[in-house]
């Protein structure tokens, strides 16, 4: 069996004009430019796919007549009417929900106004986004006038009117959205503050039927 030769050991000085080994490191723009050109990709990816739109699976789709349990007040919605405005209307369409509205609290709780971010009416198909108007419990029929706060532990007769843009065309029903409401605080400033109702981001939709008037 041959035997390998034994290694060969040059003692001379080693040169100083001896060239220093490779690097085994990538270079710098590697190791630097491909993982931000990845995370813009990701990030790219990401916006085109929605990933930072709001959230739609936290709202529930429920039947007209269905109690929606809002927190501070629960609703119901029944039906609903649009009404062409042929007068000073500038063609727009006025619509009008109709249902219930009950506090299970023990404290008088006010009805949610435009600006309150609990409630939203949309004609279908389409988006678009009514005009809230006037929110009012109780009326005619009632034991008390309209009024726009319920007392604790009552229910009543609900009535909210809209208002449509011109290119608006009604179909066979009406889209009411209502966000439940929960106590907390959200003043940053004011930690201790007591908490207020305010909105959150669980939804409860219902598609009203709809009947058209004849417009006025």
């Amino acid at each position: 069996m041959t035997q390998p030769a034994a290694p060969w050991l040059d003692g001379a000085p080693l040169s100083r004009d001896w060239p220093p080994p490779p690097s085994r490191r990538p270079p710098r723009w590697l190791r630097v430019g491909l993982p931000v050109g990845l995370a813009l990709v990701l990030l790219v990816a990401l916006l085109g796919a929605g990933g930072f739109q709001r959230r739609t699976d936290t709202t529930t789709v429920m039947a007209p007549g269905a109690v929606l349990d809002a927190g501070r007040l629960a609703y119901t919605f029944d039906r609903a009417v649009a009404e062409a405005e042929t007068g000073s209307g500038e063609g727009r369409w006025s619509v009008t929900l109709q249902g219930t509205v009950a506090n299970p609290t023990d404290e008088s709780q006010p009805l949610p106004h435009r600006s309150s971010g609990e409630l939203a009416v949309r004609g279908v198909p389409g988006d678009h986004l009514a005009e809230l108007g006037l929110v009012e419990a109780g009326g005619p029929t009632s034991v008390v006038l309209y009024r726009t706060n319920v007392p604790p532990g009552t229910s009543l007769p609900l009535t909210i009117s809209a208002t449509l843009p011109p290119d608006y065309r009604p179909s066979d029903r009406l889209l009411v959205v209502v966000c439940e409401t929960e106590l907390s605080n959200r003043r940053v400033l004011d930690p201790d503050a007591e908490p207020q109702w305010n909105p959150t981001e669980r939804c409860f939709a219902v598609f009203a039927p709809l009947s058209v008037r004849p417009g006025r």
